[in-house]
């Protein structure tokens, strides 16, 4: 007969390592000066031939000045510029480790899990006067499932006593489902977002309600044109939307006495008095003495001749020489008739004749 086994088949496994014993020991030695216990790991995540460990003592210190003592432990992954550490103090409370992105229990412990992305970067617990954890390396090589498993493996290193190895395939262990972290801001940022959506609403609500109050406004002062134009048009003319034209410009007349092709101006000065009409009597200058009408002529008898008035002598003439007669002129000069007539001058005067 022929028997058949079924071999179960087994999840994905880790690749973990013990920690030599040498490292242990020294571990032991350093542990002696530490004011609390040094928790080294059992296994750890490493390829190729183990290389020893990095582990040193020193001291940070916190806001309020006061140094706590902590120890870190640098282990090599087998790459090139592949760190991870493992590190503890007495500071319980470091701002690094403010803020876990999920919280989950294993064993006895409670362990802080803090993320980059979704990556597993920090693996923190506190058991005694002292916290610590595990940070992964620059680039998070080493996956969530076995940080975690090499911090549960993370124990104390007694003065004596017999130097435990760990499990490279822990049994019953699983990684717990991952929880998004609540954001403190969450409420605040929703209260933030339906203020803003409500305001975009009432800008959106008043900016409809100006547009409709400006095309009212429109239809208003279309309106009022109207009525304006039908008021300003006389009745019996359809209205035009042409201005009123102005009265052609007449030219101004020429001034009296101009020559009668100089354009008309208006004589510079004061204009002249104005002339009585002929036979109204002179006005008295004033302050000049009073004169007595002239007497009426005495009435002239019947059959008697009418007086005549006396010879008046002619004036010489302009230009004649001294004791010449009346009517008498030089040879060669011209007689009244033939002399040029000239116009006044604009200003009042007779022209120069020098």
């Amino acid at each position: 007969m022929r028997s058949t086994r079924h071999h179960r088949r087994r999840g994905p496994g880790f690749t973990l390592t013990r920690t030599p014993v040498s490292d242990l020991r020294r571990a032991r030695t350093t542990a002696r000066g530490l004011p609390f216990a040094l928790e080294y790991p059992r296994v750890r995540n490493q390829y190729g031939p183990p290389t020893p460990d990095m582990l040193r003592v020193y001291g940070i210190r916190d806001l309020q000045g006061h140094v706590h003592v902590a120890y870190t432990v640098v282990v090599s992954r087998g790459k090139i510029g592949e760190y991870y550490d493992v590190q503890g103090s007495g500071w319980l409370n470091p701002p690094l480790l403010d803020n876990p992105t999920q919280t989950v229990h294993i064993g006895a412990r409670t362990y802080g899990l803090y993320y980059e992305g979704s990556n597993l970067h920090i693996v923190a617990w506190r058991e005694g006067p002292a916290v610590y954890w595990i940070t992964n390396t620059l680039t998070d090589g080493i996956p969530a499932r076995e940080m975690l498993a090499m911090a549960e493996q993370t124990t104390q290193v007694g003065a004596s006593g017999i130097l435990t190895r760990g499990q490279t395939q822990p049994h019953n262990f699983v990684l717990p489902k991952r929880q998004a972290a609540k954001s403190p801001f969450d409420r605040v940022t929703t209260i933030g977002a339906l203020l803003g959506f409500a305001a975009l609403i009432g800008i959106a609500l008043f900016a409809m309600k100006l547009f409709a109050r400006a095309r009212e406004l429109r239809e208003l002062r279309g309106r009022w044109d109207s009525a304006h134009a039908r008021s300003s048009t006389p009745r019996g003319r359809p209205p035009t939307s042409r201005p009123p034209s102005r009265p052609p410009v007449r030219p101004r007349p020429a001034a009296p006495g101009a020559h009668p092709g100089a354009p008309g101006r208006r004589p510079v000065g004061p204009p002249p008095a104005a002339r009585p009409p002929a036979g109204t009597p002179a006005a008295p200058r004033p302050g000049a003495p009073a004169t007595r009408p002239p007497a009426a002529p005495a009435p002239r008898p019947a059959g008697a001749p009418a007086p005549t008035a006396p010879a008046r002598r002619a004036a010489p003439s302009p230009g004649s020489p001294p004791g010449a007669q009346p009517g008498e002129r030089e040879p060669g000069q011209p007689t009244p008739a033939e002399r040029p007539v000239t116009a006044p001058s604009p200003l009042g005067r007779a022209p120069d004749r020098r």
